[in-house]
């Protein structure tokens, strides 16, 4: 991973030998090295740091602040950086514990190999790349599922509004039918009453035809559209009866 800064290292050690040793080593690997002679100077640094601090090594045996109390407190002010704790066998203890705890993420012995250290070293600033690097997807991963969810709550206020208006366009259509039917019906009746005023007789004929198919259709039990549709259908069974002429329309049965 190319970094975009410089990775900072801080070093504490009561003794000023051990951090100029240290100091010596990791010059050529272009970490930016601080340094502590003490838990609370390395605090005091840590507070002060305008940038993260990547990795942490703290010689256990200090005087007012052991190595492991420091790292301790250290890690709430940057709970991201990997902590080393160097120290002697006689140790252990308190390196269990300290692992226990969580405080720190390995160890280191006195005294150190050069080459292994700068291993280990190096292997901690990849862990810590990968701690903030999966910290970074986890922020995109979050920010993708909320633009998600906020377009599938889009999308699924388009499909409520589209069904809205489906819903409304069969409203309309159903009201339109009702009124043509409506309006058809009418236009039954009035070239029913249109016989009825050129020949009444017929016009009467017209209606009982009306009346006793609308009986028929009931007494059979079929559905009452098509028993309208039946009526309607003896109302103007006549209807070609209007191209012809009146005198022959007004002429009785008989006389044709």
């Amino acid at each position: 991973m190319e970094n975009k800064y410089k990775h900072i290292i801080l070093l504490v050690d009561d003794e000023k030998s051990i951090t100029k040793a240290l100091r010596r080593l990791f010059r050529t690997t272009g970490f930016k090295i601080k340094t502590a002679l003490s838990g609370q100077e390395g605090l005091d640094v840590l507070k002060k740091s305008a940038e993260p601090v990547s990795l942490i090594i703290s010689d256990q045996r200090m005087p007012e602040m052991t190595g492991a109390r420091f790292l301790e407190k250290a890690r709430k002010i940057f709970p991201d950086a990997i902590r080393f704790l160097l120290t002697g066998y006689s140790d252990m203890d308190a390196i269990v514990d300290a692992v226990n705890k969580g405080e720190i993420h390995r160890y280191l012995t006195k005294p150190w190999n050069d080459d292994d250290l700068l291993i280990q070293v190096k292997q901690g600033i990849a862990q810590y790349e990968m701690v903030l690097e999966n910290r970074r997807l986890n922020q995109l991963t979050k920010k993708q599922n909320k633009e998600l969810k906020g377009l599938n709550e889009d999308l699924e206020q388009k499909v409520i509004q589209r069904t809205k208006k489906i819903e409304q366009k069969k409203e309309q259509l159903k009201e339109s039918h009702i009124k043509l039917e409506k309006s058809f019906k009418d236009t039954i009746r009035l070239l029913a009453s249109l016989i009825e005023s050129l020949n009444p007789a017929l016009g009467k004929q017209t209606k009982n035809v009306a009346r006793f198919s609308k009986r028929i259709a009931e007494e059979l039990g079929v559905e009452q559209e098509t028993i309208d549709n039946i009526e309607m259908a003896g109302m103007i069974h006549d209807i070609g009866l209007l191209g012809l002429p009146e005198k022959l329309c007004a002429m009785d049965e008989k006389d044709m």
